[in-house]
């Protein structure tokens, strides 16, 4: 049987983007292998006046157990990532179309088949008009001429029935018999509508390509993933002849059904007598790729179209993280941008970016004006946006020229943030997700954020999920991010914590609905200078089973979680896709959900660690019903008795001891008081 699983990782030493519904543990299937979580890295940031430099290699890891996403059972609703493009009926000169009705001009080929043993044998393409059969099937396409057939690949249904094995990696491909003649015409667009659900992307081996021969035996290699390796040789050039069709997705995102695929491949196929073609799957255990309606044309002289870049605060620039929610007092004059590309022939003039704000164009802006050659990609900004306070704003971008778009569809695009009194978060308030996806392992889910101006950070906030313990212990912290990105141990750049609280049944979330946010008061509350950073982070120490909300994507080394997620259940600090739900609270009467008691023994009780996290040492108060022996112990994860300090008999009442920590390395410990042979433990943390 395999096991319920979370969120999907990539390690650190420091945008999946979207599952679909909300789904629990007991209806989720684990997969292991390839991939898994990245190890951070120290990414260059240039964001206000906390700079840092890569030092770290990337490194990709595997997994053999629960360390992969959510699945979805078949017939689970879900919620397509929003439309990237949809076709519309424009005026163009059709050169050849495919609607994939006669499979007998196909070839279906697996990279195993071809001598690249590498590969897992056995899966391959296919033409249906039934759609996927596996054990979490996606729907079948709502193409054009789905009725008279299509071609998928249903890596779903082959994992299942093979009983999937974390070695295997899935490669095959389908081609077009007859090649296409495109003497006579330079500029050449090809277009095809197809849907597809990513599994998972962490680890960058899920792919969906379109390739191009100009003989039908001359590919780009398929034992190659990267775009730039995917070349022919036209003539004396080396032309790139491979199109990745979703480029950008990670985790979980699925595209809408359906969705039409576009691009130019003037460069590679211009005016060329013979053009062959083929779609290709690389994947291990994924959901379902279908294709159908191919349509190649002459590309039109006027067309641009949004990128694959929008930004609130346009974070390939000013590095400022992109937040969904700000608290009244942080949010920015924000910088709305959009990348653009010039896909009509003729040089698009004066291209501009139009952003209207909850409808209204006259509360947004518009961008400077810029000429958009052909193949030419250029970021068009709305600057210094300003909320007039608080509420929800809705940005719509446009983007137009002064030639009319012959494809305008591809010309717009949607984003949202919120403004409230205290609380900052990156998440968007919806569960995708949970994370880690074994729950009863000890972790710290971290999410960092810019003081944009003097802020004082009073507690944190968490989405704690139901399929948690009640009664588990949990803890919350705030570190430097500046030091905690330079460092490179567990508790590098602690600033403060909480107070250790045992979860509670009424605060927590299935995932539908409202969020029922933790809130995890500080011991002091903590002041961050503008322009500084700090990072909110949820720590469960292990044992009982805890697990916290995980929404929408965000960029690679920019949010993080530490616990045994390497090889080997190697303990690193790594990044992941999905943000976990840990947001700042700003407000001066934040107070914990939850209560803080004094943790009880017979006939005494034990209060907690003040300063903790501590340095050098640490002061502990206690409680004896009566007189008795008592003796503390301080104690590191690994059972080692570090320090002891015998207090002998002590009178009963309140009573205070120091506990001497000099010489011991920062991390996690516990000090355990001993009374009369009775034994109560509380956590402690050393920095």
């Amino acid at each position: 049987m395999r096991m319920a699983t979370g969120t999907w990782f990539a390690p650190v030493r420091a945008w999946s983007s979207t599952q679909s519904r909300w789904e629990s543990d007991s209806e989720a299937l684990v997969r292991g292998g390839f991939g898994g979580y990245i190890r951070r890295t120290n990414p260059t940031r240039h964001n206000m006046k906390h700079l840092y430099t890569l030092v770290f290699a990337m490194l990709t890891v595997s997994f053999a157990f629960a360390q992969a996403p959510v699945r979805e059972y078949a017939g689970r609703d879900i919620t397509a990532r929003p439309a990237e493009g949809q076709h519309v009926d424009y005026t163009r000169e059709i050169i050849y179309t495919n609607d994939f009705s006669d499979c007998s001009g196909l070839t279906f080929v697996n990279a195993y088949d071809e001598g690249y043993t590498d590969y897992i044998d056995g899966i391959n393409w296919e033409c249906t008009t039934a759609g996927p059969t596996g054990p979490y099937a996606i729907v079948g396409i709502t193409s054009t001429t789905a009725d008279n057939g299509y071609v998928m690949v249903d890596s779903d249904l082959f994992g299942a029935e093979e009983n999937y094995a974390a070695s295997w990696t899935e490669n095959c491909w389908f081609s077009i018999d007859d090649p296409v003649d495109l003497t006579g015409h330079p500029f050449v667009t090809v277009e095809f509508e197809n849907y597809y659900r990513c599994w998972d992307n962490t680890a960058d081996i899920e792919r969906c390509y379109l390739e191009i021969s100009l003989d039908g035996v001359n590919w780009p290699n398929p034992e190659t993933l990267e775009v730039e390796e995917g070349y022919v040789v036209v003539a004396d050039d080396t032309v790139a002849a491979r199109y990745e069709v979703f480029p950008t997705y990670e985790r979980g995102d699925e595209s809408s059904n359906p969705y039409v695929a576009r691009f130019d491949i003037g460069d590679v196929a211009g005016d060329e007598s013979s053009v062959y073609f083929r779609w290709r799957w690389v994947g291990q255990w994924g959901y379902a790729w279908m294709v159908d309606d191919f349509v190649v044309f002459d590309t039109p002289a006027n067309d641009v179209r949004i990128a694959e870049y929008t930004s609130f605060t346009d974070f390939l620039t000013t590095g400022l993280w992109e937040a969904q929610v700000w608290p009244e007092s942080q949010v920015p004059a924000l910088d709305l941008a959009v990348a653009v590309t010039g896909l009509g022939t003729a040089v698009q003039p004066n291209t501009t970016l139009s952003v209207a704000v909850n409808g209204s164009d006259a509360d947004g802006g518009t961008s400077t004006g810029l000429d958009i050659a052909y193949g030419q990609t250029d970021t068009l900004r709305v600057l210094g946006w300003e909320a007039p306070g608080q509420g929800t704003y809705t940005f719509d971008y446009t983007v137009a020229s002064d030639s009319t778009d012959e494809y305008p569809a591809d010309n717009v695009a949607q984003q949202a943030i919120e403004v409230v009194e205290y609380q900052y978060g990156r998440d968007n308030g919806q569960f995708i997700g949970a994370t880690p996806a074994d729950g009863t392992v000890d972790f710290i889910a971290g999410v960092p954020y810019d003081a944009v101006n003097d802020m004082t950070v009073y507690g944190i906030d968490v989405a704690v999920m139901d399929a948690s313990d009640v009664g588990a212990e949990v803890v919350c912290h705030l570190f430097d991010w500046v030091e905690w990105n330079n460092g490179g141990g567990q508790y590098d750049g602690l600033l403060t914590t909480s107070e250790e609280v045992q979860l509670e049944a009424d605060f927590l979330n299935s995932g539908d609905g409202e969020v029922s946010w933790y809130t995890f008061a500080l011991e002091e509350p903590y002041e961050v200078a503008a322009g500084e950073a700090v990072m909110a982070c949820f720590e469960h120490l292990g044992g009982d089973n805890v697990q916290i909300g995980t929404s929408n994507a965000q960029y690679a080394q920019t949010v993080f979680i530490y616990g045994p997620f390497g090889t080997g259940s190697a303990y690193d600090w790594y990044y992941t896709t999905n943000c976990p739900m840990v947001r700042l609270n700003l407000d001066p009467n934040a107070t914990t959900t939850m209560s803080v008691d004094n943790v009880a023994g017979e006939g005494f009780e034990l209060g907690r660690a003040y300063p903790n996290p501590a340095t050098g040492n640490t002061r502990v108060d206690f409680t004896l019903d009566a007189a008795a022996d008592v003796t503390f112990e301080v104690t590191s994860l690994t059972g080692a008795i570090v320090r002891r300090m015998d207090l002998g008999v002590q009178p009963p009442g309140i009573q205070r001891a120091v506990l001497d920590l000099q010489g011991l390395t920062a991390g996690m410990y516990t000090y355990t008081i001993v009374v009369d042979g009775a034994r109560a433990t509380r956590k402690l943390v050393i920095k």
